[in-house]
């Protein structure tokens, strides 16, 4: 039997929702999520910019000169502590043993990381702050902040590598993800340790 605005009964007696109410829904999500998805790719693009104006400023002869020296090593086969003395983590110069190996010694191959990382780390704060509940005037304004400190402290530590890993890590936790997320979750905190290591090696040495 019909009924007035163009709806149907089922059999049960339950009105069935028309298809056009499905279709503007389902556009309504997709617009959305390409609309968020647009942000993300310039809030990536406007730290990583922010952080690039800085890629070539100064340069630290000791600890670049060291992580350098160390990422060559391992790519010719070495590995620290067993090889070579090392008092700082594995993490930093085992990733920056690969560009080594693949490309060549060279000091930026780790500021291209940081610009990465950078970015990263910015659009992660955005992130967080919105998953709290903020305006997103006040994520932006997060973001901001985050991508300005992040820029310009240019020597090679490796603190953007951690705050990646740690704020990917709180973003899963906080996304009410399931078990299999939270395992992942877990496995970029422990990853961080690496990063982690470092960071207390360097501030110690």
């Amino acid at each position: 039997m019909a009924r007035p605005g163009g709806r149907r009964a089922s059999a049960g007696g339950v009105l069935a929702v028309p298809a056009k109410v499905d279709v503007e829904f389902a556009s309504h999500s997709d617009a959305k999520s390409t609309a968020s998805l647009a942000l993300s790719v310039l809030l990536l693009l406007g730290a990583a910019a922010l952080s690039g104006l800085t890629l070539l400023w100064e340069v630290g002869p000791h600890d670049e000169g060291l992580m350098l020296q160390a990422a060559s090593r391992i790519a010719d086969g070495q590995w620290p502590y067993r090889d070579f003395w090392w008092n700082y983590g594995p993490g930093q110069p085992v990733v920056l043993a690969v560009p080594v190996e693949l490309f060549g010694p060279s000091l930026l191959w780790w500021r291209l990381l940081r610009v990465a990382l950078d970015a990263v780390v910015a659009l992660l704060a955005y992130a967080l702050v919105r998953r709290a509940g903020a305006p997103r005037w006040l994520a932006l304004l997060g973001w901001l902040a985050v991508a300005g400190a992040m820029a310009f402290p240019t020597g090679p530590g490796p603190n953007p590598a951690a705050l990646a890993l740690v704020g990917a890590a709180l973003l899963l936790e906080r996304s009410g993800a399931p078990a299999p997320s939270r395992g992942t979750s877990g496995a970029l905190s422990s990853a961080r340790q690496m990063c982690r290591a470092t960071a207390r090696a360097r501030q110690t040495s």
